[in-house]
């Protein structure tokens, strides 16, 4: 779904935006779409080089960071669209919504899509 990303102008942390939210009577959103890209990963025998972050009743993996791996060599092969930190990792080869079942399904392919 969309994301706030700022209320009243007041965009840099959580807590802030929800400070304003409960002591404004009147309030200002900003709003994010997200946009929604399907890639194809081929690990070649090798780690996928993500550090993500999850809630237990989530239905995504976000990246928290990307180092060395196949996701990097992807964004260096496509540097007009790379996955970057924040993005949401929504369905793996078809397995969507548990967060458990998406991390198994990333660990056991070799190729991801």
């Amino acid at each position: 779904g969309d994301a706030i990303t700022a209320v009243n102008g007041f965009s840099s942390t959580a807590e802030e935006m929800t400070d304003e939210l409960v002591k404004s009577d009147k309030c200002e959103f900003q709003v994010a779409r997200p946009a929604i890209r399907f890639i194809t990963v081929d690990k070649h025998g090798g780690a996928l080089g993500l550090k993500l972050n999850y809630a237990k009743r989530g239905r995504s993996l976000c990246i928290d960071r990307i180092g060395e791996g196949a996701i990097m060599d992807w964004n260096t092969a496509n540097l007009s669209e790379p996955v970057q930190e924040k993005d949401r990792i929504m369905s793996v080869n078809g397995v969507e919504g548990n967060p458990a079942e998406l991390l198994a399904e990333l660990g056991s392919a070799a190729v991801v899509k």
